[in-house]
């Protein structure tokens, strides 16, 4: 079965690029070249070529993580071109090699969406949406559990001080308003 990462990127290599300043500047991002201009009329395909050829996406079940990894020169153009979107990333060099990513889940949609992924970017809002609802199901289950066991607590040492009171004979000393409780206990 395909990664995440590469069903992403046969989906992505698969679209048209609608024009020829579209191909080129596909094609430049596919091939790590540096490309100062950007294409009027799909301000993604470099974006797309870039991460077709360099880039690389975490399963969302498993984590938020896009990133590419190339030249030093390559990923201040790609930086750039994810700013002028809007999008902000971070970088690192990881194993002696230079990387460029972000983890934040919405600026992971956002990018899908720029590059002509929006399936993959709904997909992922409803990973998002699904893990957030089984977390707070979770913590609402916990809650209720540990709530549930400071009752049955509280109840077990109850019983367990009338219990001592009746055997050392001190629970007939017990006023009025207290006994009432007794009989209703029988």
């Amino acid at each position: 079965m395909k990664s995440f990462s590469n069903q992403l990127k046969e989906y992505l290599a698969a679209l048209p690029q609608k024009q020829p300043c579209c191909r080129e500047a596909y094609e430049r991002g596919l091939r790590g070249e540096v490309f100062a201009e950007r294409c009027a009329r799909d301000p993604g395909c470099f974006l797309r070529g870039a991460f077709v050829g360099h880039g690389t996406i975490s399963d969302p079940d498993a984590a938020y993580r896009l990133s590419f990894q190339a030249r030093p020169e390559f990923l201040e153009i790609v930086a750039a071109a994810l700013a002028d979107s809007g999008i902000r990333a971070r970088r690192t060099v990881r194993r002696g090699k230079d990387v460029l990513y972000f983890k934040d889940s919405g600026a992971i949609e956002d990018f899908l969406a720029l590059v002509g992924a929006s399936k993959y970017s709904l997909q992922l809002m409803e990973k998002k949406v699904m893990k957030e609802l089984r977390e707070n199901a979770n913590r609402l289950r916990n809650a209720e559990t540990a709530n549930i066991d400071r009752t049955v607590r509280a109840a077990a040492e109850q019983c367990e001080a009338i219990r001592l009171l009746r055997e050392t004979g001190k629970f007939a000393l017990l006023p009025p308003s207290r006994l009432d409780f007794q009989s209703r206990m029988k």
